[in-house]
């Protein structure tokens, strides 16, 4: 079968979204998720056969990170999908090795069992480190109340083993508001904390009022902590249905305290919510997530595609920093 690979137009956009279903969603979300022009140009693959017709796609989400003390430019892989009618040829395999040579560094996050074949074959690097946390705070049946019980040991034995933790405290006082911070606050504690971080994605103010203030949906929410007038670190929450969800940090990386400070403030403002969760990589917000009375539930596929042998490692993840938090903020809201 002969492949064409061409160039992202305007006319590709319903077919592509015909191709991943027809989601209500994606076409409200598409023109803010990959045309806005405040973003880094994106560069999917588009693959058609000899007649035009659309056979496969790969969109990207471009993003800056801090790679090993230098600030390079990556991409999310997300909405990869072949059609139904030609799988198993092949074409999946192409369309990635066409995605390798418009990035150097990939990611992907939350991927199908069906996707991680193909990651494997094309030279992608797992990493385990991606766990979600989950607490019910209401029990209401006997699996319930069993769930609650394992949180409350997990969160006793952690207050045991930190017993003796000597790092300083933070006295803080914690605001909530639709609004990030002003972009001058937002710089000074990008500023103050990136160095602490070996790789990560850039959250500046740009991108954290691209990726959360302006989603179509507008459902998610900042809490800030300050230290007198100081912007010391940022949560931002998503509260939908049932779940009050943590989906990014901007702060100190290893600071024990001041993220349970966040999860306290969290906690204040999600009493409306049955259930609390986040997903993240970085082991001191875990170690905080278990002692405020959380349980790892499960590890979420990590896959990064790039140079070096250990590209995939020692990352800082959040689950807002892939497409599918995105998705998920759009799935309940309406967005006509």
């Amino acid at each position: 079968m002969e492949l064409n690979f061409s160039a992202y137009n305007n006319q590709h956009k319903a077919k592509v979204i015909q191709l991943l279903g027809g989601s209500k969603f994606k076409r409200k979300l598409w023109d803010w998720q990959f045309l806005d022009k405040s973003r880094p140009k994106w560069d999917p693959v588009i693959v058609t056969n000899s007649e035009g017709e659309l056979l496969g796609f790969n969109a990207v989400m471009p993003v800056t990170v801090r790679f090993d003390n230098k600030n390079i430019e990556a991409a999310w892989s997300c909405d990869f999908i072949v059609d139904s009618v030609c799988r198993g040829m092949g074409i999946g395999q192409k369309i990635k090795v066409q995605l390798h040579q418009h990035y150097s560094l990939l990611f992907a996050l939350g991927i199908s069992d069906q996707a991680v074949r193909v990651l494997k074959k094309m030279g992608w690097r797992s990493n385990t480190r991606v766990i979600s946390y989950r607490k019910r705070k209401q029990s209401t049946d006997i699996k319930g109340f069993v769930v609650r019980i394992i949180q409350l040991y997990n969160q006793f034995r952690l207050v045991l083993s930190n017993a003796s933790d000597s790092e300083q405290e933070y006295y803080t006082d914690y605001r909530l508001s639709s609004q990030l911070p002003e972009k001058k606050q937002v710089e000074q504690l990008l500023a103050s904390i990136l160095e602490g971080y070996d790789r990560t994605v850039i959250r500046d103010y740009e991108y954290l009022s691209w990726r959360y203030k302006h989603h179509p949906s507008a459902c998610y929410n900042f809490i800030s902590l300050w230290n007198n007038d100081s912007l010391i670190a940022i949560g931002v929450i998503r509260n939908q249905k049932n779940q009050s969800v943590l989906v990014d940090y901007i702060g100190p990386v290893s600071s024990f305290n001041l993220k349970l400070k966040l999860i306290e403030a969290w906690h204040d403002y999600s009493s409306a919510y049955a259930y609390m969760s986040c997903t993240s990589s970085d082991e001191t917000l875990g170690e905080a997530l278990i002692k405020s009375g959380f349980r790892a539930t499960q590890k979420q596929r990590f896959y990064v595609y790039g140079d070096k042998q250990d590209c995939a490692e020692n990352w800082f993840i959040m689950g807002g920093d892939s497409d599918g938090d995105i998705l998920l903020a759009a799935q309940g809201v309406n967005l006509t």
